[in-house]
């Protein structure tokens, strides 16, 4: 599975992390502002396999909490895969990483993002049992 980094055509190519390979570029699109940024996708965020014993719901839900901290769907639609599903839940599935509020904050600097967007997507991630933080600092800027 790509990994989608959006970048403002204001940045240039190198913000983007030296371990991304890029494998793609396109316009953004879905967001409302066409034309006003790229979509790069890369390959250094493999799609994490099933684990022994994982059943189909399980992965479902990993590909819904996967599209939630990447938000690579417009957030009403997230909330609405999102409904069902309890917050509280064993272990882990996704990980979300600074890489990833990066991504969307730059997605809001660029104008591709309204700022209710972003302020629903961290209502989203904040407090899933579902969602682990790669790092003290993303912990810290999800609890602000």
């Amino acid at each position: 599975m790509a990994f989608k980094l959006w970048a403002s055509l204001k940045f240039n190519l190198q913000t983007i992390p030296s371990e991304c390979h890029i494998v793609g570029m396109g316009p953004l699109t879905g967001w409302g502002q066409s034309g006003r940024g790229v979509a790069i996708v890369t390959d250094n965020h493999p799609k994490r396999p099933r684990r022994q014993g994982e059943s189909r719901k399980d992965e479902e839900r990993r590909s819904i909490i996967r599209s939630l901290v990447e938000l690579d769907r417009p957030v009403a639609e997230l909330e609405k895969l999102l409904a069902p599903l309890p917050w509280d839940y064993p272990t882990a599935l996704v990980t979300l990483t600074y890489n990833h509020i990066q991504s969307v904050l730059l997605r809001f600097l660029s104008g591709n993002l309204e700022a209710k967007d972003v302020e629903e997507w961290a209502d989203l991630v904040e407090m899933r049992d579902d969602i682990e933080f790669a790092e003290d600092r993303t912990k810290e800027v999800v609890h602000m």
